[in-house]
């Protein structure tokens, strides 16, 4: 039913479609209906493991019970991988720490003078970059070894 609603919507393509179907809202229902279509395609692919091997066949004995809640499984792994992006981990804190306290350091060394200030930004700012590029450098080298 929703497919065959998607095939007639995708033939026989006009000018005029497109803005018909963004002011009557098919637009929002064509999206929603192949995220519907994606969401379930996945949880099938998901229950259904699959040999190793080429062809890469179905293998019915190991499938997941139909009534596996996929989208409780996606919603925890999801939150898993928000959470490794957010937290930040104690040795950041740390280096940010030290960083605070090195600046805090020459503000009372220099006396708040602007001019010495800005050198020590500079050779900060190059020294960083210089770093980068003798880290990219390692990492080419390590990638070529492979």
């Amino acid at each position: 039913h929703v497919v065959e609603w998607l095939q007639q919507e995708t033939t026989g393509r006009s000018f005029w479609r497109p803005i018909r179907n963004l002011l009557s809202g098919r637009a929002w229902k064509h999206r929603a209906l192949t995220e519907i279509l994606m969401f379930d395609a996945l949880r099938d692919e998901f229950l259904t493991p699959r040999s190793q091997f080429p062809p890469f066949d179905p293998i019915e004995s190991e499938r997941l019970d139909r009534a596996f809640d996929y989208g409780k499984y996606m919603t925890y792994q999801l939150a898993g991988f928000l959470v490794e992006i957010i937290e930040v981990p104690p040795h950041t804190w740390i280096v940010m720490w030290f960083l605070i306290a090195f600046f805090c350091w020459c503000m009372v060394f220099v006396r708040g003078d602007p001019t010495v200030l800005a050198w020590l930004w500079l050779c900060l700012g190059s020294s960083c970059t210089l770093l980068h590029i003798v880290f990219q450098r390692y990492l080419n080298q390590a990638l070529s070894m492979c």
